[in-house]
């Protein structure tokens, strides 16, 4: 009885191995091949504009990644082994800010690649941080204006001689035989018109190439001077513009100083050695006295050309009118920098904050610009005052020796010892001096200096109206006396300070952070505009992704955690993208900008050779090809296409002309045809092609995980040979990493897969577009399914019968007799309906189980009414909130597809539920929302600081705007007072003169009237802005403090009651939400169990 037991055994055996067998030929003989053709769809493919915002928006993405790399470095040195370590770091309350940039990371940062990635967070922030940030913004931004100032005021002798040599060719006189300057300030009857236009012309020629750089004071001065002898003599400089310019309706403009006429100041009182250059300039920018002075100068031009140019009088005009333009910007700026770094020196005299040891190294540069922007010679009498600051009046002693009594004109090593002993004093006292700077600024602009007469001797009294006292203690760019502060001066200035404010690895940045500049892109975007923002903001970029590239590399090399590693590999994607997006924006730049100047040439060569050949010479009759280089960066790419398209257009209704008139064979329709596609062909190679590597690179963003290169010895047999069983290879989550990658750029648009077993046989082709067909194939398993037949029947042959033998190799081969089938089943469609008719009711159940999950929640809760507490209430609801997040097992969309399955992982769901009422985490989630309330509520309180100080800056602005308006209302009130007093008494032939002037002069009092009421109205609105301010702070500093409060107290611990009535509300939800459920299944099944062995025999 055993025997045939082992041999049945032994043939079970035997068939098992033969199948074996028969599926490992199968495989073997089995060809597969699969064609994908993917379309890159990537951040390349999308216009410019979206691949700057994609660009910005990734740098902003980076930074919790750099955040929680930071954290998990420094907790990793701190918290060696404890997976808690980052909570703890976070939770320490010293680490302020700490998920953002910490300005105190110097001292919170032990771990040397954590403090890198600190310093990189401070990309995002402003130099300076918060404390510093605004005053570093002013100062750069105010050094970027004096440099654009100074070059457009200054330029070069070069330009200056070259401009000028340009326009004397249109001047309609010379300046020989010009009159004296003394000749001038005299202004008597010997002096003509034309004596007076030779005096113009001498005096523009100093004022526009003067021969000492930027020194154009003693030029402007004079036509100050030549100007007001026009003024003397107007009806005769009337008449004669009455005969250069007919027709033209013109008025000799006659500005006021301190409320009194211009014309009226005896000419002594305005001499080069006493006026003032800021009153020089201001009365020079009067609106239409550059125009007036051109007319005198100029003749009018003959007919304009095609394309109109500006003419040589034009060009005058707007040259005169940048230079004083740019004098009080000039001065304005240095203002600004001034006072900026007073602000930053009151703010370094305060307490230290943690960051105070690198605000400590921008006390000196600080100080050496404070006292580098002070004009020595006007602080000199401020000193003599009885009510001169106190701290200023110590210096008296040190700065006697070298401050004469007797003059005010300092020396040049006089005035460098004020400045340095200033410089000095600043260092030693900061908070002390930089305050007594600004109550002697204030005093400077207050002091009315007296007028003095033309001596030399009387230098000391100097015309100093309001104008000349805006500035204060503020040097000039072109002082009267003293070296010119050049743009390099001020730069290197600026640029020691801002160094000193970005030290370290931060260092080499622009003053303004990333989150600065992606909101001022956003704002000129909208606008329209982006221009120069865009262009700095890309370059600031590629210095932000090269940091972010070397924290990862170095994350990589220095730390193995498998965190740290996964942290790195997304920062590597990151600054590759960025590194990759913004190369290409640069490239596509270079590209438009040589299209747009070839499309210059080649406009050109064709209004030259295609027009003439076309015999169109004239402008009317050549036809307008548009801008050859358009200012939008899309459309330069397609600037030289653009000047082919005249010509392919033209060439396209030329050939169908020629078709019209002589048909498709004749010689004119054939030429035609011919150039069209020649012009069609040179068309097509302007096309800018963006090169394969772009998108390679691009696609490819995270350099650790690509392939290796083999750049060191492997054996290639043993890594086959392992594969070949699917044991070598990349590990599963870098594969899946890659993959997911992989899908981010590049999209299938058609798949080839070819599968055959035995012979196989297949012709796969692509068409002219690049998609890939089957056209044929053909398989033939017929020598593998024999060679199974064979050795299945070799295997079982010692242990059946021969008749079985022949049977099975009948029902293999397919050639049983009807008799030898099995009887046939029992109807197939009754079977059907009833299996429907179960996956209809199974159906119904999985979708009516997927409504479970989302209502667990509310059924919980209402569960759990019996804990009233409100504490105890919040800290349960917390624990749901942590099962209903990310992570937890109430979240929507965590269903699975079989009812089963979701049954059971139900039921691991409320295990999990009752593992969070814990008061562990429930306390640590406690504590982050806290933590994250005060954060929000310090975000508030600052911006609110913020807000109430820039209303109160606002205010006293408008303040002072209306004090100085008010001034100027009234001196226009008395000047049209006089006026009208002067036509009263005026005699009959000079009345209508002297009503007209009155009128005037009251048109000019209303305006300054209705300008000082508009300030009036600015200043009440301004008061009110700094009320509500006030009030919105106020608010925000309570809401900060009960934040405080909150975020201090311990947790309310988690009662045994409360905790046994939570787990309790939490079975019986699960419990009656699931019952239902199993009941319906099990009832399913019994159903269809009944229905099948009714249906089936």
């Amino acid at each position: 009885m055993t025997t045939p037991s082992r041999r049945r055994a032994r043939a079970r055996s035997w068939v098992a191995l033969a199948s074996l067998g028969a599926l490992a030929g199968a495989l073997a003989g089995c060809a597969v091949l699969t064609i994908d053709v993917d379309v890159y769809k990537g951040p390349l493919a999308n216009d410019e504009r979206v691949q700057v915002e994609q660009v910005a928006v990734m740098a902003i993405g980076a930074k919790p990644l750099l955040i929680q790399l930071r954290d998990r470095v420094q907790a990793a040195h701190d918290y060696k082994d404890d997976p808690e370590g980052v909570q703890k770091f976070r939770g320490d309350s010293k680490n302020k800010h700490r998920f953002d940039f910490m300005e105190n990371g110097d001292a919170v940062f032990k771990d040397d690649l954590a403090l890198k990635v600190n310093a990189v967070l401070s990309l995002y922030k402003d130099v300076g941080g918060t404390r510093l940030g605004p005053y570093l913004a002013v100062l750069a931004g105010a050094g970027r204006d004096y440099e654009s100032a100074y070059q457009a005021f200054t330029r070069t002798p070069q330009k200056n001689k070259q401009f000028l040599v340009e326009v004397s060719k249109a001047f309609d006189i010379g300046v020989e035989d010009a009159p004296t300057p003394a000749a001038i300030v005299k202004c008597g009857p010997d002096v003509t018109v034309d004596a007076l236009r030779r005096a113009l012309r001498r005096e523009y020629q100093s004022f526009l190439s003067p021969p000492e750089e930027g020194r154009r004071s003693p030029g402007a001065t004079g036509l100050l001077l030549a100007h007001r002898c026009l003024l003397l003599k107007k009806a005769t400089v009337l008449a004669h513009l009455g005969r250069a310019w007919p027709g033209l309706k013109v008025s000799i403009p006659d500005p006021t100083v301190s409320g009194k006429p211009f014309s009226g100041y005896a000419a002594g009182k305005l001499s080069p050695e006493l006026v003032s250059q800021d009153v020089v300039y201001a009365l020079l920018a009067t609106e239409g006295l550059a125009e007036l002075h051109s007319r005198l100068l100029f003749v009018p031009a003959t007919p304009p050309v095609s394309p109109p140019t500006p003419t040589a009088r034009e060009r005058f005009v707007r040259r005169v009118g940048e230079i004083l333009e740019a004098w009080p910007r000039a001065r304005g700026a240095l203002e600004r920098q001034w006072q900026a770094g007073l602000d930053m020196l009151l703010l370094l005299a305060q307490p230290r904050p943690p960051a105070g040891a690198r605000e400590a190294a921008l006390l000196e540069p600080l100080a050496g610009l404070v006292s580098e922007l002070l004009e020595p010679h006007l602080l000199r009498p401020l000193l003599e005052r009885d009510d001169a600051p106190q701290a200023l009046a110590k210096l008296r002693p040190r700065l006697a020796p070298r401050l004469p009594s007797n003059t005010a004109v300092l020396k040049s090593d006089e005035r460098q010892f004020v400045r340095g002993e200033l410089k000095q004093a600043l260092i030693a006292d900061p908070g002390g001096i930089a305050a007594a700077l600004v109550r002697a600024n204030t005093l400077a602009r207050e002091t009315e200096f007296g007028e003095a007469d033309i001596d030399a001797k009387k230098i000391d009294g100097r015309f100093a109206p309001p104008p000349a006292r805006r500035y204060g203690l503020v040097r000039a760019p072109h002082p009267e006396i003293g070296e010119a502060l050049t743009t390099g001066d001020v730069a290197r200035r600026t640029s020691a300070i801002l160094e000193g404010a970005a030290a370290g690895f931060e260092a080499g940045r622009i003053t303004e952070g990333l989150e600065t500049l992606i909101r001022k892109y956003r704002e000129a975007a909208h606008g329209g505009a982006p221009g120069d923002t865009e262009r700095q903001l890309l370059d600031e970029l590629v210095g932000f992704a090269q940091k972010v590239l070397f924290v990862a590399n170095f994350g990589l090399l220095v730390e193995g955690s498998p965190e740290i590693q996964k942290d790195s590999f997304l920062l590597q994607a990151v600054g590759n993208a960025i590194l990759t997006q913004v190369d290409d924006l640069k490239v596509g730049e270079a590209a438009g900008d040589r299209a747009a100047r070839r499309a210059v040439a080649d406009n050109a060569v064709r209004l030259k050779v295609w027009e003439k050949l076309q015999k169109r010479t004239t402008g009317t009759d050549q036809i307008q090809c548009g801008s050859p280089a358009p200012p939008e960066p899309g459309a330069r790419a397609d600037a030289a296409k653009g000047v082919l398209d005249c010509i392919v257009t033209e060439l396209r209704y030329l050939h169908l002309a020629a078709l019209k008139t002589g048909g498709a064979g004749s010689q004119e329709a054939r030429n035609a045809q011919e150039a069209l596609q020649a012009a069609l062909e040179q068309r097509a190679r302007l096309i800018h092609i963006r090169p394969a590597a772009a998108f390679l690179r691009n696609s490819n963003p995270v350099t650790s995980l690509q392939r290796d290169s083999a750049a060191t010895w492997t054996n290639m047999l043993s890594r086959h040979a392992l594969r070949q069983f699917g044991l070598g290879g990349e590990d599963a989550a870098s594969r899946r990493a890659v993959q997911e990658f992989d899908k981010q750029f590049w999209q299938n648009v058609n798949t080839v897969r070819v599968a055959g077993a035995g012979r196989t046989n297949y012709v796969v082709t692509k068409d002219d577009i690049g998609n890939w067909y089957v056209k044929n194939f053909s398989a033939d398993p017929e020598a593998i399914i024999k060679a199974a037949k064979s050795l299945a029947l070799y295997a079982a042959g010692g242990s059946l019968s021969a008749g079985a033998v022949e049977r099975a190799s009948k029902k293999i081969d397919g050639d049983l007799k009807p008799d030898e089938k099995p009887p046939a089943g029992p109807p197939s469609g009754a079977l059907q309906r009833q299996e429907k008719k179960a996956d209809d009711e199974r159906a119904a159940l999985i979708a009516d189980l997927r409504k479970v999950r989302p209502a667990l929640r509310a059924a919980i809760a209402a569960e759990a009414a019996g804990i009233t507490d409100p504490d105890q209430r919040t800290l349960f609801a917390i624990a749901l909130d942590l099962a209903s997040g990310d992570a937890g097992c109430l979240r929507e969309g965590r269903q699975r597809s079989e009812a089963l399955a979701e049954l059971a992982d139900l039921k691991a769901c409320r295990d999990e539920v009752l593992g969070r009422i814990d008061e562990k985490p429930i306390h640590a989630e406690l504590r982050r929302r806290r933590a994250e309330l005060v954060r929000a509520a310090e975000a508030l309180a600052a911006e609110r600081a913020q807000a109430s100080t820039a209303a109160l800056d606002a205010r006293e602005r408008a303040e002072r705007e209306l004090g100085v308006a008010s001034g100027q209302a009234s001196e226009g009130d008395a000047e049209a007072r006089a006026a009208e007093a002067k036509a009263a008494s005026a005699s009959e032939a000079d009345k209508p003169a002297a009503l007209a002037a009155a009128g005037q002069a009251r048109r000019r009092a209303d305006e300054k009237a209705g300008e000082r009421d508009a300030l009036r109205a600015r200043l009440e609105a301004a008061k009110r802005a700094e009320t509500a301010a006030d009030q919105e702070k106020a608010a925000a500093d309570a809401a900060l403090a009960k934040a405080r409060t909150d975020a201090s107290a311990a947790p309310k611990p988690l009662d045994p009651d409360t905790l046994t009535k939570a787990r309790a509300a939490v079975s019986k939800a699960f419990r009656s939400s699931t019952e239902p459920f199993l009941a319906r299944l099990g009832q399913l099944n019994r159903d269809q169990q009944t229905a099948l062995r009714t249906l089936l025999p």
